[in-house]
């Protein structure tokens, strides 16, 4: 079997548990070989236009069927494995309508640093915020089984918006207003926040449970 059929065979396999792309790393270990000989057989696999790559060692598959609108989305675990990032700001207050401009970056609220990703499929922003309480923001913070990361409400993303007063005058206060309304009348999503990842999902997820644990921690020290 030669490299390329080889990374087809892989990619095969990730097809069929969900998956659109791939790390070096995890060929390697599926090739059971070095990370030196997994590269060389990616980069081969690039050339021959079977892969392309999306953002560092991470590749995609661009006949996947699993590559949705949500692409990017499956990529937050993947850019900050150890930071606790959610969906956030005018991303959110877009999709439930208290903007009305569109916006093309995916917004992320995070408590690690702030920072740019330009992929294949757009751009990715990472904008840190203070978090005061854990507990509260837990309460407007929820698992998306369809964007496989975690999502605030309209009422975290408009407060997360305000801390870092950025893009104020695009919200409509009255929509907002509608909005968070709607928001309430949903089932509560704080029953059901702990992640179900898929492995279409560039990452693993970590429970609720166990980000409030850390930041109890980091608080104590």
């Amino acid at each position: 079997m030669t490299a390329i059929e080889q990374v087809q065979s892989y990619l095969t396999h990730r097809e069929e548990y969900g998956s659109w792309g791939c790390t070096i790393e995890d060929f390697a270990l599926w090739a059971r070989t070095t990370y030196e000989r997994a590269q060389e057989d990616i980069r081969a696999s690039v050339d021959a236009g079977i892969l392309a790559q999306m953002y560092g060692d991470l590749y995609y598959n661009p006949k996947s069927q699993n590559l949705t609108c949500y692409v990017l989305d499956d990529m937050i675990p993947y850019c900050r494995p150890n930071d606790f990032s959610y969906v956030s700001f005018e991303k959110i207050l877009f999709k439930y309508g208290a903007i009305q401009e569109p916006i093309a970056v995916l917004t992320v609220a995070t408590m690690g640093e702030s920072g740019r990703y330009e992929t294949a499929f757009g751009s990715l922003q990472f904008t840190h915020i203070e978090i005061a309480s854990m507990f509260l923001l837990l309460r407007q913070v929820f698992w998306s089984d369809d964007r496989q990361c975690y999502v605030a409400s309209p009422y975290q993303a408009w407060k997360d918006l305000q801390q870092i007063n950025r893009n104020i005058g695009l919200v409509d206060m009255e929509l907002l207003e509608r909005a968070m309304e709607r928001y309430e009348d949903m089932p509560d999503p704080f029953l059901e926040t702990d992640p179900q990842p898929t492995i279409r999902c560039m990452g693993t997820p970590r429970p609720l449970g166990e980000w409030s644990d850390r930041f109890s921690q980091r608080e104590s020290n």
